[in-house]
């Protein structure tokens, strides 16, 4: 939705977007699956909400709620708004990745070829964000610590690397 919502500040030749709209990661990876079969020789970038806050691990009821002015959790952490333990956010959070982990790597099987697993960012979580001397939440703006801009990078290796086309944008 990040894309979506700013796609004219970048200027970026993408051969489709298909907007899932749907944080389900079993529903993305159907969908992520479709677009390798529709696009054979096309890398495709896949988006998985997770770990990213609103948390569906569980029920913990920490959705922004614009009705009552109520930011996201991280917000209302930052503004000690939160009405919910700062401990259960990290722990919902860590609880957050584990759903999209088995469609991950159903994805993985399922591609031959070069698949590269990473994220788009980190999140504080609590933690001094260093050099500045403040607590942080989530991953704020113009905020580039290392703990936000140091993310993983796994690469999945199965048979030979698909060839790869240029075709006009759709």
């Amino acid at each position: 939705p990040m894309y979506l919502n700013n796609s004219e500040k970048f200027d970026l030749d993408l051969h489709a977007i298909i907007d899932v709209d749907d944080i389900d990661p079993e529903k993305v990876t159907k969908e992520a699956l479709s677009a390798h079969k529709k696009y054979p020789h096309k890398r495709i970038l896949v988006h998985y909400m997770q770990p990213h806050y609103p948390f569906i691990a569980d029920n913990t009821p920490m959705k922004a709620d614009k009705k009552k002015g109520k930011q996201n959790i991280w917000n209302q952490l930052m503004e000690g708004e939160a009405d919910v333990n700062p401990d259960n956010v990290r722990e919902s959070y860590h609880r957050n990745l584990w759903p999209v982990l088995k469609p991950v790597q159903m994805l993985i099987n399922k591609i031959e070829g070069r698949v590269v697993v990473s994220a788009d960012h980190g999140n504080h979580l609590g933690e001094r964000a260093y050099p500045i001397s403040t607590i942080e939440w989530g991953h704020p703006q113009g905020v580039y610590t290392r703990k936000l801009v140091r993310i993983p990078w796994l690469v999945c290796q199965d048979g030979n690397r698909r060839t790869i086309s240029e075709n006009p944008v759709e």
